[in-house]
Parts: structure tokens; sequence; C-alpha cells
């Protein structure tokens, strides 16, 4: 009889282990779609505060690669991200785009910076099952002051610094 209970004990173990390997998987995926998931909000809110700070950037000096440039920077840990920056007038007609270079922006013109990024799931099976995320941030502000950096070397953008 105590053999018998013995096998017993010995078969739950078994069906313990069976069972935690059977869960195992399933509990890392849902793990790493949380990580991925936190990561892509992060990305998505540092996209905007980059665009956000481009933007504030460009209300004073509107040089295309200086925008550029700064949103770039303030992408912070991503690679390969498309920045847009063009200016509109109040009415909505755009006064200056920066692909191409055209026009000039004055003061009371809207300045509009969009900042890209093609997020990708860093767990193959959950980039399989998603795909390619766009996340993008805008932001837009009044121009306060004109400077252009293509001027004669002692102009110094933005103004007072």
């Amino acid at each position: 009889m105590l053999g018998l209970m013995n096998r017993r004990r010995g078969g739950r173990r078994g069906q313990t282990l069976v069972e935690f390997a059977l869960i195992l998987p399933i509990f890392v995926l849902l793990l790493m779609g949380i990580l991925d998931l936190g990561r892509a909000v992060y990305y998505s809110s540092t996209l905007s505060n980059a665009a956000r700070e481009a933007a504030r950037r460009a209300i004073v000096d509107q040089t295309c690669s200086h925008v550029s440039d700064f949103a770039v920077q303030r992408a912070v840990g991503m690679q390969n991200v498309t920045t847009t920056v063009w200016w509109t007038s109040p009415t909505g007609a755009t006064t200056r785009s920066c692909s191409p270079e055209s026009g000039a922006a004055s003061i009371g013109d809207i300045t509009h910076v969009t900042v890209e990024y093609d997020f990708n799931a860093a767990t193959p099976i959950i980039g399989n099952l998603v795909g390619t995320i766009h996340l993008q941030g805008e932001s837009a502000f009044p121009v306060e002051a004109t400077c252009i950096q293509d001027t004669p070397a002692g102009t110094v953008c933005p103004p007072g610094s």
C-alpha cells in the first residue's frame, strides 16, 4: 500500500511539471507583450515631446535643418525618425515648406512639426501578429520671431541666444 501511494505522489510531480511546461510559454509571451506595449507607449510619448520641442524651437528659428535635427535629437532611443516641418498662415494656406524649401514664414504664421517612427515589436511572435506600427507626434505653435540661418554669417538663430 505504501508503494502505491509513492507512485501516485510521483505522478503528481510529473503532472505539475507538464502543466508548468504548457503554461510557461504563454506566460512569457504575455509578459513580453506587456513590455512591447510599454515600449510603444514610451515611443509615442517621446515622439509627441520631440515634435512639441522642435515646434517651440521653430517659432523663433525657421532654419529647416535646425528644426529637423533638434526633433531627431529629442527622439531619444529611436533610429530612422522622419520629420516634416512647414508653416501655414492663420487661414491655413501653406506659406513655407522644408521640402523643398520655399517662401518665408512671418510672425503670426503657424509652425507645424510632425515626427514619425515605424515601431516593430521586440518579440518576433508579437511582431508577426501586429506587424509594423506607425507612430506619430505632431505639434503646432504660432511664429514669434523670424530668423533664418541662411542669411549672412552674423545672424544668430534663435534671436538672443
